[in-house]
């Protein structure tokens, strides 16, 4: 009993012990509630609430909290969800036609009896099935994070796919499905209070439902990235507006780069009077300009948007638009072998006054908004740019106007056009005229679309075969460019090689 004690004295007193010491270790783990895992430090945790799980469970943790997540395609459910922002007065007739289209016998289930759109993919006449929307609006938003939910939860009841970037600053989308559904869609976003959009805030082209593979609506820090914080560059900056007529009045495509506006009975906005002059800038990757753009624009080799302020640096000094002096390796390195008319983006307009306006256009808008105000940022005076893009553009004129070859779209369809398009692109190896993308054919460094037509791939397949032991083949040494044929056909690009 005596040798004992000292054994349970000695056991009493280490379990003290343990249990400090257990609880101190446990002090020094963090636990994520959520994923219900523990990790060793602060800085861990914070790097597994980056990743892609944890955002996806958090964000059905939320779905769920807000009643979201068990919502299906019934009535019921979606007058719900129009009645978060708004009401559903003036809906019952969009939510009649939603769900007669759902009904197997109506025989109007696909029409596009509630599209205007007069653009469309090359795919007519092979099962277009949907109605693709485009859309942006920069508004200051004080629930980011209740918005993703709500756009996530109305497009799955009503069946979209797309594409959906929130923000604080705004919001940004591309959305297909039926066109009914669509119509619904348009119009139970219009009832957010923080976004004050309208039906003119949607541009709207044919497509099919698999042209996207799937439905993704995130929060971002930007809703089109720049690579400059919105609060240090904000889209309330940006240049002036000009309509689609305005913008096929300001610029003249007879006259040479820069380039001088042609007479119009309307008084000018500063800069593009009878007497001034503008540059034309086309604010689109390389790979999107190859198949469409205005003649005698400044045609950019950046490969994202996040290369434009140092392209925009260079055209600052090299037309001496002002500001402070900007580096001019965003054009001389992106552009060091340039052809056809991108290569007016590296002629020095010496000996001539500089231009007295910038006139922008993308796709369909957003990022002339962020550009232009970087422009302005650097102190270039009379900036505008195409309200709506390439896209409102050919709405307008539905037979290409002014605009060469076809829009290039971030979706399976690739490229849309009016009803008179031409081609403008050629292969990268033989320079036939070509247009159509193939996701095979990339650049091997930084995965790029390029254009090559389909002969120059079998011939060029054809010949990896015979040469198993090389995994490149130079094409040609006046352009050095290469092909790497292994299950897919890939040159490097003009910013790569």
């Amino acid at each position: 009993a005596t040798a004992a004690s000292p054994a349970s004295a000695s056991a009493s007193a280490s379990a003290p012990s343990s249990s400090s010491s257990a609880s101190s270790s446990a002090k020094n783990y963090f636990a994520c509630p959520i994923c219900g895992i523990s990790l060793a430090s602060s800085k861990a945790l914070a790097e597994h609430r980056r990743g892609r799980k944890h955002l996806r469970r958090e964000f059905e943790r939320d779905r769920w909290v807000l009643r979201l997540g068990t919502l299906k395609e019934h009535r019921g459910s979606l007058e719900e969800l129009l009645a978060l922002y708004g009401g559903i007065d003036g809906q019952t007739e969009c939510l009649d036609d939603f769900f007669n289209s759902k009904n197997p016998d109506s025989k109007d289930s696909d029409n596009f009896t509630d599209s205007e759109t007069t653009l469309h993919s090359s795919a007519d006449g092979k099962g277009l099935d949907a109605e693709v929307l485009l859309y942006y609006q920069y508004s200051t938003l004080s629930k980011p994070r209740e918005v993703v939910l709500w756009q996530d939860a109305l497009c799955r009841a009503l069946g979209l796919k797309g594409r959906i970037r929130v923000a604080a600053e705004g919001v940004n989308g591309t959305v297909a499905g039926n066109a009914k559904a669509v119509r619904l869609y348009k119009r139970a976003t219009c009832t957010h209070p923080e976004l004050k959009m309208d039906i003119s805030s949607f541009k709207s082209s044919k497509g099919r439902l698999e042209d996207f593979d799937s439905l993704e609506v995130r929060e971002c820090d930007e809703i089109v990235a720049i690579g400059i914080p919105p609060y240090q560059l904000s889209s309330t900056a940006a240049g002036a507006h000009l309509t689609p007529e305005q913008f096929h009045n300001y610029i003249n495509l007879a006259g040479k780069h820069p380039q001088r506006r042609e007479a119009t009975t309307e008084s000018a906005p500063p800069g593009l009077e009878k007497d001034g002059r503008a540059i034309l800038i086309d604010c689109r990757n390389f790979y999107e300009w190859k198949v469409g753009a205005f003649e005698n624009a400044i045609l950019p080799h950046t490969r994202q948007f996040s290369d434009f302020p140092k392209f925009a640096d260079g055209l600052i000094q090299k037309y001496n638009l002002g500001g402070p002096p900007g580096a001019t390796d965003g054009i001389e390195r992106r552009g060091s072998e340039e052809t056809g008319s991108q290569s007016t983006a590296e002629t020095k307009d010496s000996g001539s006054k500089p231009p007295t306006a910038v006139i922008m256009y993308c796709t369909g808008g957003i990022r002339c908004e962020r550009g232009s105000a970087y422009l302005k940022s650097r102190g270039v005076e009379n900036v505008y740019q195409l309200k709506g893009g390439i896209h409102r553009y050919l709405e307008k004129y539905p037979n290409g106007g002014k605009f060469q070859g076809k829009l290039f779209v971030f979706d399976k369809r690739r490229v849309i056009h009016g009803s008179n398009p031409e081609t403008v692109g050629s292969c990268e190896l033989c320079s036939c005229p070509y247009d159509t993308y193939d996701d095979r054919v990339r650049c091997v460094e930084c995965r790029a679309l390029l254009l090559v037509c389909p002969t120059c791939i079998e011939k060029q397949s054809s010949g990896q075969e015979q040469k198993e032991t090389t995994s490149t083949v130079h094409l040609s040494k006046s352009n050095n460019k290469r092909i790497r044929i292994h299950k897919s056909v890939s040159l490097h690009c003009a910013t790569c090689k």
